[in-house]
């Protein structure tokens, strides 16, 4: 799997500029934990997060205060600048998805900007796109399997998927179970390729 093939395309930035809180809306209205952050040209300049954005927001409760609390100016960020994260980890669309997960899971980051050559943004690469992928049934997986076999002339040769992992059988030229294997490996969802050749 490639990342073009599981990100979110089309994603939602925001300026440097922005207004912190109608950021921390944007994120709530679209059910996201982090936006690219993009200058005029929609160049990455870093990404901004909820917890960024929810710091010094919240209020003590006075109702489990028992003396009244003294008034303090609020610390809260007005602008996305004031709080945003530069120098942040990002992905390119041809990245493979197994290297991007790697980089989730070390950093501990929900989601990775997806850049293009010249540091455009092109889409977002989160944790829940990638479970998503994974997450296709075994059914879904074999169907685009065989899909793909007949529309690349491999019509003798079937797949059988169990928890993700293809067992792909049938006759031919062992170019033809090689060409089987790749075509198998590229199906969003597959986590492994086995190929057992038929006799003739």
């Amino acid at each position: 799997m490639i990342v073009r093939e599981v990100m979110t395309r089309e994603p939602v930035t925001v300026s440097p500029t922005a207004d912190a809180k109608s950021a921390l809306a944007l994120m709530a209205d679209r059910s996201i934990t982090m936006l690219p952050v993009v200058d005029a040209r929609g160049n990455l300049r870093g990404v901004v997060s909820e917890p960024d954005l929810l710091r010094d927001r919240v209020e003590p409760d006075q109702r489990l205060h028992e003396r009244p609390l003294p008034d303090a100016p609020s610390l809260a960020p007005v602008h996305v600048v004031d709080v945003m994260t530069t120098g942040v980890h990002s992905v390119t669309a041809d990245t493979d998805v197994a290297d991007a997960v790697q980089l989730l899971v070390s950093t501990g980051v929900k989601s990775l900007p997806v850049v293009g050559r010249h540091g455009s943004v092109e889409g977002v690469l989160s944790r829940s796109d990638v479970v998503r992928a994974v997450a296709r049934s075994d059914e879904a997986l074999e169907l685009a399997i065989d899909d793909l076999f007949a529309r690349g002339g491999l019509a003798a040769w079937t797949a059988h998927v169990k928890d993700g992992v293809a067992e792909i059988t049938g006759t031919g030229p062992r170019r033809q179970a090689s060409l089987a294997r790749a075509l198998a490996r590229t199906i969003t969802g597959v986590t492994g390729v086995r190929v057992r050749e038929e006799a003739e």
